[in-house]
């Protein structure tokens, strides 16, 4: 989603105010696909900071993944507070600062792409269905969420280096 920043680039302090509905395509993230389960929103102010840019504000979104332990769907809802940079310059800045900045392309910045990096930098590194979700069985491969599995066989899955352990009583 590209914004012209034309009139702000006029005056070093201006800014202007922001409420975008950004409709996300489905994407991967860490081998997982991603489905947006709404647009992105994004409130905010942009702001010419000595020929440079910022976008800073909230962004607020629902997310729909696969749950790391027991593989059902697994609904994430982000909302967090965001700043974007963006420069005339930004591969010269970003070998001079910590910052991360984006270019700006003919007076316009691509607030999408500064969007999708920082829900990338917001997601959970666990994604969980619920926070106490109890995975698969690791024999049967029964939902354990779903039901009991009816295995027997959970000491014969057992590494036998650690068959010990089993008896080792804790005072």
């Amino acid at each position: 989603m590209k914004l012209s920043i034309g009139a702000l680039k006029q005056e070093t302090g201006l800014s202007e105010e922001v409420k975008i509905s950004y409709p996300m395509a489905d994407t991967e993230f860490r081998n997982e696909k991603l489905t947006f389960l709404g647009p992105v929103l994004f409130s905010g102010r942009i702001k010419n900071d000595g020929g440079d840019f910022a976008a800073a504000g909230q962004v607020v979104c629902d997310i729909e993944a696969t749950c790391n332990r027991c593989l059902d769907p697994a609904k994430i809802h982000l909302d967090f507070l965001t700043e974007i940079y963006y420069s005339y310059n930004a591969e010269e800045k970003n070998e001079k600062t910590d910052e991360e900045y984006l270019p700006v392309d003919n007076d316009e910045i691509d607030l999408g792409e500064g969007l999708e990096r920082e829900i990338y930098i917001h997601m959970p590194n666990q994604i969980l269905c619920k926070e106490d979700c109890k995975g698969l069985c690791p024999v049967c491969g029964q939902n354990l969420n779903h039901g009991e599995c009816r295995c027997d066989n959970l000491e014969n899955t057992m590494n036998p280096k650690f068959q010990k352990l089993k008896d080792l009583k804790l005072k």
